[in-house]
């Protein structure tokens, strides 16, 4: 798949992270996740995209890396990204989903800001590979 590691690789070590998921289980799973292996991050989580999107909009330091679901009720994770394009918004996102539609990766692809595309649920592997420093 075509997505921008290299823009993203050149960045500063991934210290804040921002997890956007309507689902809290999966939150407190990928919190956890992250913090087990990544104990230095600083993790935020949100179920709400339009909570998420007006605190970066207020921010003063941006989120290193975002992790993004996809399918969400209110807003979708298409339309988060729009938003954040649309906001000049430059934040490394990582979309994780359930779907491994082709078509939904070379959709992710398209956005600048989007450096991977991975499949729930998240592993150690997973997060190891995301967040490792290059």
């Amino acid at each position: 798949n075509n997505f921008n590691k290299i823009k993203f690789n050149e960045k500063k070590k991934i210290k804040r992270i921002y997890l956007l998921d309507d689902e809290e289980i999966q939150l407190l799973f990928n919190k956890h996740l992250i913090l087990k292996f990544f104990p230095d991050k600083e993790v935020e989580t949100y179920s709400d995209p339009e909570e998420m999107l007006k605190n970066l909009k207020n921010s003063k330091e941006l989120p290193d890396k975002l992790f993004l679901d996809l399918f969400m009720p209110e807003l979708t994770g298409w339309e988060v990204l729009e938003i954040l394009e649309q906001n000049s918004i430059n934040i490394d996102v990582t979309i994780i989903s359930s779907s491994i539609d082709p078509r939904d990766m070379e959709k992710a692809s398209k956005y600048s800001n989007v450096s991977s595309y991975i499949t729930k649920p998240l592993s150690p592997e997973k997060i190891k590979e995301e967040l490792k420093v290059h």
